[in-house]
Protein backbone atom coordinates (compact mmCIF):
# COMPACT_ATOMS: atom_id res chain seq x y z
CA UNK A 1 0.00 0.00 0.00
CA UNK A 2 1.71 3.59 -0.68
CA UNK A 3 1.55 5.78 1.91
CA UNK A 4 2.02 9.05 0.41
CA UNK A 5 -1.10 11.10 -0.67
CA UNK A 6 1.01 13.01 -3.22
CA UNK A 7 1.99 10.25 -5.01
CA UNK A 8 -1.30 9.06 -4.99
CA UNK A 9 -2.90 11.81 -6.12
CA UNK A 10 0.03 12.20 -8.85
CA UNK A 11 -0.43 8.66 -10.00
CA UNK A 12 -4.16 8.44 -9.94
CA UNK A 13 -5.44 12.46 -11.47
CA UNK A 14 -2.20 12.62 -13.89
CA UNK A 15 -1.26 9.17 -15.04
CA UNK A 16 -4.60 6.73 -14.36
CA UNK A 17 -7.11 9.67 -15.28
CA UNK A 18 -5.40 10.36 -18.38
CA UNK A 19 -5.10 7.00 -19.62
CA UNK A 20 -8.13 6.15 -18.87
CA UNK A 21 -9.46 9.44 -20.62
CA UNK A 22 -7.38 8.78 -23.96
CA UNK A 23 -8.14 5.00 -23.68
CA UNK A 24 -12.50 4.73 -22.95
CA UNK A 25 -13.24 8.61 -23.75
CA UNK A 26 -11.86 9.49 -26.46
CA UNK A 27 -10.29 6.32 -28.39
CA UNK A 28 -13.87 4.47 -27.57
CA UNK A 29 -15.84 7.19 -27.84
CA UNK A 30 -14.67 8.09 -31.44
CA UNK A 31 -15.09 4.12 -32.12
CA UNK A 32 -18.71 3.92 -30.97
CA UNK A 33 -19.73 7.24 -33.27
CA UNK A 34 -18.17 5.82 -36.12
CA UNK A 35 -20.24 2.46 -35.09
CA UNK A 36 -23.62 4.45 -34.87
CA UNK A 37 -23.72 4.16 -31.13
CA UNK A 38 -23.43 7.90 -30.14
CA UNK A 39 -26.26 7.56 -27.45
CA UNK A 40 -24.05 5.42 -25.79
CA UNK A 41 -21.16 8.52 -25.57
CA UNK A 42 -23.41 10.77 -24.67
CA UNK A 43 -23.93 8.43 -21.67
CA UNK A 44 -20.27 9.07 -20.90
CA UNK A 45 -20.33 12.86 -21.45
CA UNK A 46 -20.82 13.96 -17.58
CA UNK A 47 -17.42 11.61 -16.48
CA UNK A 48 -15.78 13.35 -19.56
CA UNK A 49 -16.33 16.97 -18.46
CA UNK A 50 -15.67 15.78 -14.24
CA UNK A 51 -12.05 14.12 -15.28
CA UNK A 52 -11.47 17.45 -17.44
CA UNK A 53 -11.93 19.28 -14.52
CA UNK A 54 -10.02 17.25 -11.90
CA UNK A 55 -7.36 17.49 -14.66
CA UNK A 56 -7.18 21.07 -14.55
CA UNK A 57 -7.26 21.41 -10.94
CA UNK A 58 -4.71 18.86 -10.22
CA UNK A 59 -2.53 20.09 -12.71
CA UNK A 60 -2.49 23.03 -10.86
CA UNK A 61 -1.49 21.30 -7.76
CA UNK A 62 1.31 19.86 -9.02
CA UNK A 63 2.43 23.31 -11.03
CA UNK A 64 2.27 24.78 -7.36
CA UNK A 65 4.28 22.08 -6.03
CA UNK A 66 6.97 21.73 -8.79
CA UNK A 67 7.29 25.99 -8.37
CA UNK A 68 8.38 25.33 -3.88
CA UNK A 69 11.39 23.86 -4.84
CA UNK A 70 13.63 21.66 -6.99
CA UNK A 71 13.60 18.78 -4.88
CA UNK A 72 10.25 19.02 -5.19
CA UNK A 73 10.19 18.95 -8.85
CA UNK A 74 12.56 16.16 -8.35
CA UNK A 75 10.19 13.82 -6.82
CA UNK A 76 7.29 14.78 -9.17
CA UNK A 77 9.30 13.78 -12.05
CA UNK A 78 10.42 10.33 -10.81
CA UNK A 79 7.51 9.41 -9.29
CA UNK A 80 5.88 10.05 -12.95
CA UNK A 81 8.98 7.86 -14.64
CA UNK A 82 8.56 5.22 -11.90
CA UNK A 83 4.61 4.86 -12.34
CA UNK A 84 3.81 5.11 -15.85
CA UNK A 85 5.44 2.54 -17.64
CA UNK A 86 3.13 0.53 -14.70
CA UNK A 87 0.28 2.49 -15.90
CA UNK A 88 0.58 2.03 -19.13
CA UNK A 89 1.26 -1.60 -19.12
CA UNK A 90 -1.75 -2.43 -16.80
CA UNK A 91 -4.19 -0.51 -19.59
CA UNK A 92 -2.42 -1.90 -22.74
CA UNK A 93 -4.52 -5.38 -22.44
CA UNK A 94 -7.45 -3.37 -21.83
CA UNK A 95 -7.39 -0.98 -24.78
CA UNK A 96 -6.09 -3.97 -26.80
CA UNK A 97 -9.51 -6.02 -25.77
CA UNK A 98 -11.86 -2.71 -26.56
CA UNK A 99 -9.98 -0.75 -29.38
CA UNK A 100 -8.30 -4.23 -31.20
CA UNK A 101 -5.92 -2.18 -33.61
CA UNK A 102 -6.16 0.92 -32.22
CA UNK A 103 -5.05 0.86 -28.82
CA UNK A 104 -1.32 0.93 -30.04
CA UNK A 105 -2.48 4.40 -31.04
CA UNK A 106 -4.72 4.98 -27.55
CA UNK A 107 -1.96 4.77 -26.35
CA UNK A 108 0.79 6.85 -27.68
CA UNK A 109 -2.03 9.04 -27.60
CA UNK A 110 -2.17 8.56 -23.61
CA UNK A 111 1.52 8.99 -23.18
CA UNK A 112 1.43 11.94 -25.71
CA UNK A 113 -1.13 13.58 -23.32
CA UNK A 114 1.17 12.57 -20.32
CA UNK A 115 3.53 14.36 -21.64
CA UNK A 116 1.65 17.62 -22.06
CA UNK A 117 0.20 17.43 -18.85
CA UNK A 118 3.26 17.72 -17.52
CA UNK A 119 4.60 20.09 -19.45
CA UNK A 120 2.46 22.47 -18.07
CA UNK A 121 2.51 21.32 -14.77
CA UNK A 122 6.76 22.63 -15.17
CA UNK A 123 7.26 18.99 -14.68
CA UNK A 124 9.06 18.22 -18.55
CA UNK A 125 11.71 16.46 -17.98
Amino acid sequence: VQQDWLELLLVQCLLIDTYLRQIFYTALDQWLVANQARDLAMLTEFMQDCLKDLGNWSDSIFKTIAAESEDNRSLLRGWIEKWQPKVAAAYAPVAEAVLGDEAANALVAAAEETAKRAAKASLAA
